[in-house]
């Protein structure tokens, strides 16, 4: 699914320091999180936050919002146990489990080339990739400072324990001349840059079923999802460009802390219907919290002209009972009144399954009164109807598009059975549900 149109919500915030910004990033984040909360349901299940490769945007944070989908351009790795959650792209690989026989790929060294922040050109070698898996080429970028994604350009053989590449690879394409070189082998203990600790080197694109990084006592699964919001935080990286400054309390120029938010509000209506739950054979099913329409009654069940008033009156006391008892907003509601000789029962039904309203109400035959006897001629129902006759004790049929629950109800009971089910709330009352759920995880 694709919208005509790319609508995104940005926000960028300037803070006084890192403690600051770091408020005001998890501040965002209950935010986003309520609001996925609200529309998708329960975290894990339909939708996840997990840490996110910062890319060329940059800063030391960040983390995107995922909706669940088959066709997600992105894996996403997920610890049952602790729940740690990241981007295949971002998540660390501690031990790996050979997918082929063998151990390493002593006869291989994969050659890169990129280029760093001061603008030379690298040649990378990198060893010890066991088989079957792949170099990750964003954590090459990240662990030696280059301006963009390396790319492979060459493999050659032989190298010795200590990850020295033997004979000659050539680059190839652009930054082919390479003026410096660095060497990365997968697994081994070294010092990246000057003055920094020892770090284990991990080259290795993350892969489902690998050891979790953060608990190291269980494997990872993978889900494709669809990104619909992300949250970065920036540090001065922007600010020491642009001389975002303040005046301190000791009235000196200190630099702002950054942060950049967005969220994809055209992405949220594609992914919501490409979501596992948001569609099926019949067509969009739509959640609660963002559908067009809540609603859509159908008056379906008048074989005679008075028959279909009657019924097309009865829809809309139903609207207005769902107003006066603040259930659902008028324009919250479809009334499909089109006459049953343009339209028929099968194809409206058809096409509110297809639109995917997350509540149908079907007034049929069986909202009818039931004294048959007032329905024998038109004559007589006119009748019936000018003297004030009631519901007659006809029932309707009430369907949850998400479910597939259909319950017949007594007309009189229906704006009770709205009040009190579980799954009825408006997108308000879901949006506050997120937060309350959000703040009280933060309290625990």
């Amino acid at each position: 699914m694709r919208s005509r149109e790319f609508i995104m919500k940005d926000m960028y915030s300037f803070d006084l320091d890192e403690t600051n910004a770091i408020q005001t990033y998890n501040e965002v984040s209950l935010s986003y999180n309520a609001l996925c909360h609200a529309i998708f349901g329960q975290e894990g299940k339909g939708w996840s936050r997990v840490e996110a490769d910062t890319g060329n945007i940059g800063g030391s944070l960040s983390h995107e919002y995922q909706v669940h989908a088959e066709i997600g351009e992105d894996l996403l790795l997920h610890c049952n146990q602790c729940h740690h959650s990241a981007n295949q792209e971002k998540m660390s690989v501690v031990t790996v489990e050979e997918r082929e026989e063998g151990t390493k790929e002593k006869d291989k060294v994969h050659v890169w080339h990129g280029t760093n922040n001061e603008g030379n050109n690298v040649r990378i070698h990198i060893s010890g990739v066991p088989k079957g898996r792949t170099v990750n080429p964003l954590k090459v970028q990240s662990m030696l400072q280059l301006i963009e994604e390396p790319k492979e350009s060459a493999r050659t053989k032989g190298h010795d324990d200590e990850g020295e590449a033997h004979g000659e690879a050539k680059a190839e394409g652009e930054g082919a001349e390479q003026d410096q070189s660095s060497t990365l082998v997968h697994g081994s203990t070294t010092c990246i840059g000057e003055d920094s600790s020892p770090t284990k080197i991990d080259v290795l694109q993350a892969m489902p079923n690998d050891t979790c990084p953060s608990c190291l006592s269980n494997t990872l699964t993978g889900t494709r999802g669809i990104e619909i919001g992300h949250v970065f935080y920036l540090g001065d990286k922007y600010s020491k460009c642009m001389e975002a400054t303040y005046q301190n309390n000791n009235g000196r120029e200190s630099l702002c802390d950054m942060g950049c938010y967005g969220i994809g509000i055209s992405r949220i209506a594609a992914a919501a219907i490409e979501r596992t739950q948001g569609h099926d054979e019949n067509g969009i099913v739509w959640p609660e919290a963002i559908a067009p329409y809540r609603l859509c009654i159908l008056p379906i069940g008048g074989g005679k002209t008075v028959a279909n008033e009657y019924l097309n009156t009865k829809a809309m006391e139903l609207c207005t009972m769902f107003e006066q008892k603040n259930i659902m907003d008028s324009d919250d509601i479809v009334v499909d009144d089109r006459s049953n000789k343009t339209s028929s029962p099968g194809i409206k039904l058809k096409e509110a399954s297809l639109i995917g309203f997350p509540w149908i109400i079907v007034l049929g035959k069986d909202s009818l009164p039931s004294n048959k006897e007032d329905w024998k001629n038109e004559m007589k129902l006119e009748e019936y109807l000018l003297q004030g006759g009631s519901d007659g004790g006809g029932t309707v049929e009430i369907q949850e598009r998400a479910t597939g629950i259909s319950v017949h109800v007594p007309f009189s009971e229906v704006v009770e059975y709205f009040q009190n089910h579980a799954r009825c709330r408006t997108p308000v009352e879901l949006l506050m549900d997120g937060f309350d759920t959000y703040e009280k995880k933060e309290r625990d």
